[in-house]
């Protein structure tokens, strides 16, 4: 009796199990319904008796193989030699069947695939309909007609979206980097590959890329322009799938306008070094519309701070601020609360949506670690922003990844949460004017009207405020401007629509003193786990990208601290970085690995991002390197100081890095940070 793949994969499942395996637990693993599982067990069961073996059935627990561990081993041989195909699951199947597709340089025919992944042609129209679905989504179309075959058909820059896309899916940042971080590529020992994860490396160019990187490190173009090491290697991927295309007859087209306006750019030239590096090492002539296109991929890339602390954004300043106001004010609409005023709101996403602008109009992705944790635990917050980018969409004519709708929602959550936070709190406050009376009543009576959580202990004159007067108070609100040590804000008698925003602004600001009940409480504790999440998820990106290992000749301390900030900083500020170095080693030293190590860190004026790398020397003598900017977020530090610990406790992670394996060490070093990134989201605002 001749096996189909599918009953070998059941009589696996059977010899593996000594304990009873139901319908339903072998139908999950093999991804078929219940139905097709009992069919096929009665295959299975006359191949077993037609063995001497038998089937112990017992309902509601499932079926057990009858057999001694000697006899599972020999059958387990027997199975082996027979040769067990490959099954792919549903999902599988068509991600084989799309990459085929994308991959094609004319039609192919139903019975190609059904001969590939030895299914029916029923079951590869049915994976087609999925398919069909999701090639839509990028603007693509999916051809069938009889007699000619299955293409999809779009545009260039919609086939390079949806093949990036899927590569983003499939590898992850520690892959991306092996993939082109080291100075060669080693095919046999890169990974285990999947048979998807496979084509996907042949459609994207695999074989291009060590060729790609000798290129642009022979062009110098990034020699005095920073790019993060996960850009980098997503820009030697876009290069490698544009010139694979481009062997194929495929170019990209470009809108002429946008080619002229990035023409005089730093990008563009860089672009043309690149392009006649390329040019000379593979025999092939790249078009201007190309280049223009390598340009904004770079300046969508270069995603940093700049000395001046604004976000460098390849789109004008105003369109920035123009879309954020319409953002806020859809939010507003939808949630009833005033966020407009919220400096901190709306300079956190001049921050983020700037550069974010750049990347979704270019079509290059960012993967939000949380993403499914907004989406499960803050599901009104997601589904408000959800609905509010549908306006930046139309402004843009772009479609907004969820990815980038829950680093919005973060920002958004964090300040409705502080509203609600302060509405659940009362603060007792004292009125001051010039004399104490005439006007300050009216104040006193509008405030009692337009604050409901405020109550009016006091009305003073500017004569009478002092601190024994103002003992209990939590906020003053003046007519006149006066000096005092609490919180202060300066109103019109009338207490204009100005007014009540410049108060609502400050009390937004403030931390409430006297909470009604537990619930406030927990709202505190949400507001700041919120705002923890959204600085640690800048913060973490920063170190991720920021990771390094150098190493240098000698293990002193001069040429440990001057390696690291000749390594770190931009000229104009090595000078000042080393010196910071220096001035806290002499305040102590912070020894780990049995003293062969020191951790060498500081705060400072030089940098503007957070850096973590070690400095290796040809002793047994190194240095981890900790530096952040002068003002340091509180939840940053904590951050740190789980990093911090990982050196003393972490001698797996030691011994990485010691050996000079860059990818491990980076891996581990992902890890130690999404451990405590979930131990945040999960346990608290304080992972510590």
């Amino acid at each position: 009796m001749q096996l189909s793949n599918r009953k070998k994969k059941i009589i696996s499942i059977l010899i593996e199990s000594t304990d009873f395996v139901s319908a339903a637990s072998i139908s999950d693993q093999l991804e078929v319904s219940r139905r097709t599982i009992l069919r096929e067990l009665k295959g299975v069961e006359e191949w077993l008796q037609a063995n001497n073996l038998e089937l112990d059935k017992v309902t509601g627990k499932g079926v057990r193989l009858i057999a001694s561990d000697a006899i599972r081993s020999k059958l387990l041989d027997q199975l082996n030699q027979e040769k067990i195909n490959h099954i792919y699951k549903p999902y599988e199947r068509q991600q084989k069947i799309l990459l085929e597709l994308l991959n094609a340089g004319e039609p192919l025919k139903i019975f190609y695939f059904s001969n590939m992944l030895k299914v029916s042609e029923s079951t590869v129209s049915y994976d087609l309909d999925k398919i069909e679905e999701w090639l839509s989504s990028w603007q693509l179309e999916l051809i069938r007609k009889p007699g000619y075959g299955i293409v999809v058909e779009g545009r260039e820059s919609n086939f390079r979206k949806a093949i990036i896309h899927l590569f983003n899916e499939y590898f992850d940042r520690g892959e991306l980097l092996h993939l082109i971080k080291d100075d060669y590529i080693d095919q046999n020992t890169l990974y285990k590959k999947t048979s998807v994860k496979n084509t996907l490396l042949s459609v994207v160019g695999y074989s291009l890329l060590e060729r790609i990187e000798i290129a642009i490190k022979s062009s110098g173009v990034f020699k005095d322009y920073e790019l993060a090491d996960n850009a980098y290697a997503s820009l030697v991927i876009h290069l490698s799938l544009a010139l694979k295309r481009l062997s194929e007859g495929e170019e990209i087209r470009f809108d002429q306008q946008k080619l002229e306006e990035v023409k005089d750019t730093q990008e563009f030239d860089m672009s043309l070094r690149i392009a006649q590096v390329l040019e000379e090492s593979f025999s092939l002539m790249i078009p201007m519309t190309e280049v223009g296109y390598i340009a904004l991929h770079i300046q969508a890339s270069r995603l940093r701070l700049t000395r001046d602390n604004r976000t460098e954004i390849k789109v004008k300043d105003y369109e920035v601020i123009y879309l954020i106001e319409k953002l806020i004010g859809e939010m507003e609409n939808i949630t009833g609360y005033m966020l407009v005023e919220n400096q901190q709101l709306v300079s956190g996403l001049i921050n983020h949506f700037g550069p974010a602008i750049s990347r979704i109009k270019q079509g290059i992705e960012i993967k939000n670690p949380l993403l499914n944790e907004m989406r499960s635990r803050y599901p009104l917050y997601f589904n408000s922003v959800r609905k509010a980018v549908q306006i930046l969409e139309d402004q843009l004519h772009v479609l907004i990844p969820d990815d980038e709708v829950a680093y919005l929602t973060m920002h958004f959550a964090a300040a409705v949460e502080s509203i609600k936070k302060a509405a659940s709190a009362y603060w007792n406050i004292a009125i001051v004017c010039s004399t104490g009376i005439g006007s300050s009543k009216l104040l006193e009576a509008r405030i009692k009207k337009q604050f409901k959580h405020m109550i009016v202990k006091k009305v003073l004159s500017a004569i009478e405020l002092n601190d024994d007067n103002l003992q209990g108070i939590d906020l003053i609100v003046s007519t006149i401007p006066v000096e005092s040590s609490k919180a202060l804000v300066v109103v019109s008698p009338l207490l204009l629509e100005e007014d009540i925003r410049k108060v609502e602004n400050l009390l937004n600001q403030l931390t409430p003193l006297r909470q009604n009940s537990e619930t406030s409480e927990s709202s505190i504790n949400f507001v700041e786990t919120l705002t923890d999440l959204s600085v640690i998820t800048q913060a973490s990106l920063d170190l991720l990208n920021n990771f390094f290992i150098l190493s240098e000749g000698k293990s002193d301390l001069e040429t440990f601290a001057r390696g690291a900030a000749n390594f770190i900083a931009y000229e104009g500020y090595k000078d000042i970085l080393f010196q910071d170095f220096m001035d806290r080693e002499s305040k102590g030293v912070t020894w780990f690995d049995n003293q062969n190590a020191r951790l060498l860190h500081c705060q400072s004026n030089a940098v503007e991002q957070v850096y973590f790398g070690f400095i290796l020397s040809e002793s047994d003598q190194y240095v981890a390197v900790m530096v952040g900017h002068k003002n340091l977020n509180v939840a940053i530090r904590k951050l740190l100081g789980h990093i911090s610990l990982n050196l003393l406790d972490h001698n797996g992670w030691l011994e990485e890095v010691k050996s000079r394996n860059l990818e491990k060490a980076y891996n581990t070093f992902e890890s130690i940070i999404r451990d405590y990134y979930y131990t945040l989201v999960k346990g608290g605002h304080d992972a510590n």
